[in-house]
């Protein structure tokens, strides 16, 4: 029984800590009005390379589940790295990465596997707006506060099922050092706390991708049903 309910709680961690990147990955397409409703540009000064790691947490019935890292890192050029990677019996269970370059380029890497492709026809801005609501239609700002020594805004964002707290960091291009999700329907809980807050360049590697990499269609990198055109 035990056995099961560990896996259960696998399920749940993994699943929340995809859901609340999706919803960063999503959010980059949302054009990003300042809170009184005035248009604001993505910031254009020269932006502080990075690199911040969070692990996630969840809890339920008292219970306490660790579930896998969130990466971001950015380079003074403006390149940006997202990576999600779950863990499982102490092994690595999934690592993927989409590095997105200052045009908009965004290219997807799936290091388990063992393949990259494209998304040709996915443009999204590495760069969040100075006042870091990255999706105002659905987020608040609540004030601000400090996370390990580095000065954070604190937004609230609400979903279907619950709740989301992210502390912000706007010197950072807004990276989120901390993510706290609250689903109280469902008795569940997540917090995604920062393990690593690195200024500087990021480990170049993060950005590059193996020579014996295959490169695949998207819709089989996403594990999504091809075509025989894309498969030949």
């Amino acid at each position: 029984m035990w056995q099961r309910f560990g896996y259960v709680a696998f399920v749940l961690v993994c699943g929340a800590l995809v859901v609340d990147v999706s919803l960063l990955l999503w959010q980059q397409f949302v054009p990003s009005p300042i809170a009184q409703g005035s248009e604001q540009s993505p910031r254009t000064a020269p932006r502080q390379a990075y690199t911040v790691t969070m692990r996630a947490e969840s809890t339920r019935s008292g219970k306490t589940e660790t579930g896998g890292d969130y990466t971001e890192a950015m380079r003074s050029d403006g390149t940006l790295m997202e990576m999600i990677e779950t863990h499982r019996d102490g092994g690595t269970a999934h690592v993927q990465r989409s590095i997105i370059s200052p045009s908009g380029a965004n290219l997807l890497v799936d290091d388990v596997r063992e393949i990259s492709a494209m998304a040709a026809t996915t443009r999204r801005s590495p760069y969040r707006p100075e006042n870091c609501l990255v999706a105002p239609q659905l987020e608040r700002l609540m004030g601000s506060d400090d996370v390990s020594g580095v000065h954070v805004v604190v937004v609230k964002a609400k979903s279907g099922t619950g709740e989301r707290t992210y502390w912000r960091a706007p010197d950072l291009n807004c990276a989120a050092v901390k993510i706290q999700s609250d689903y109280a329907t469902l008795g569940f809980s997540t917090v995604k706390r920062a393990v690593t807050i690195q200024r500087g360049e990021p480990d170049p590697t993060l950005f590059q991708v193996p020579e014996h990499y295959r490169t695949v269609p998207i819709r089989q990198l996403l594990g999504l049903p091809t075509t025989k055109s894309e498969d030949n």
